[in-house]
């Protein structure tokens, strides 16, 4: 004969979902009940304002480095560029000016 296993059935209930406890604005600045400050407790604040602080500073750190290899490559007395070797060439002020198509109008829009 074989032996049959014994299967345990385990019962779960499950409680119907209720809308939460109305709170004022004052009690979700503090609320005394559960110590909570603005939705957080003191241990969830202080894990958040370590996150802000190490974030800051690494974006501070990244920062300097970029502006130390800017000024690095910069020269203090003249601009790397100047007049042709530019892109804005010779005259600085003048992108486009726009021409008749017929040369002998003396005016132009500008």
């Amino acid at each position: 004969m074989s032996k049959e296993k014994k299967i345990s059935r385990v019962v779960t209930t499950y409680e119907f979902p209720s809308k939460p406890e109305k709170k004022t604005f004052g009690q979700f600045i503090f609320d005394k009940d559960t110590g909570y400050v603005c939705g957080r407790s003191t241990k969830n604040w202080g894990q958040l304002m370590l996150f802000y602080l190490a974030f800051y500073v690494v974006l501070a750190a990244l920062f300097t480095i970029c502006m130390q290899t800017l000024l690095a490559t910069m020269n203090h007395q003249f601009p790397k560029w100047q007049l042709d070797a530019s892109l804005i060439g010779t005259s600085p002020g003048l992108a486009y000016r726009p021409m008749p198509d017929d040369p002998d109008i003396s005016g132009t829009v500008i």
